[in-house]
This record gives C-alpha cells, sequence and structure tokens, in this order.
C-alpha cells in the first residue's frame, strides 16, 4: 500500500486582489475561480496520484491561502475555493490508514 505524505502550505492573499461581496460576482468569475483553484489541483493530484501509486511513493506539498483556514470579508468565493482543497487533501491524506504516523 502506498503512503503519501500531504504538506500543506499557508500563504497570505494577495492584497491587490479584487474583492467583492459574493453577491456581486459574476457568474463566470464564480466558475472561473473554482475551476483553476478547485477541479485544476484536483485533477493535477489525480493524475500524479495515478504515477504515484505505479512508483509506490510520493509527497504532495500544497499551496494554499490564509483565508482557506480563516475567512475574510470580500473574499467568500476564493476562500470557498481554498476551504475546498484543505478538505480535499485532509480527506485524501486520511484514504490511506498506513499514513498515520506521518
Amino acid at each position: 500500500m502506498l503512503c503519501y505524505s500531504v504538506f500543506p502550505l499557508i500563504s497570505q492573499p494577495d492584497s491587490k486582489a479584487e474583492k467583492s461581496i459574493a453577491l456581486d460576482v459574476p457568474e463566470a468569475s464564480l466558475k472561473a475561480t473554482l475551476d483553476v483553484n478547485v477541479i485544476g489541483s484536483i485533477s493535477l493530484t489525480r493524475l500524479l496520484l495515478t504515477h504515484m501509486l505505479k512508483r509506490g511513493k510520493g509527497h504532495f506539498v500544497v499551496m494554499s491561502s490564509a483565508v482557506g483556514k480563516a475567512p475574510a470579508p470580500g473574499q467568500a468565493i476564493y476562500s470557498a475555493s481554498k476551504f475546498t482543497l484543505n478538505g480535499y487533501f485532509h480527506s485524501l491524506r486520511s484514504e490511506d490508514s498506513d499514513c498515520d504516523d506521518i
């Protein structure tokens, strides 16, 4: 059984990033944020995990944002995407019981 590690890294959000009240975010921006931050990250992870399983080893280093832990005003959509990634990688790691000691 493969034991893969997930190393979370937290960064501060770009202070120049556009901030909007959640209801004011256009549907296209909502979808773009989720496509890049969630779907893109999960799709790449699944692709890499396939190769890690074949090799029998590997590590993920996950770059997230402080708003994935503590939401900020005007960042609801971005924050939701980062909360999603945090949950995904915590769940992914928990799927392999051999990783309990890492």
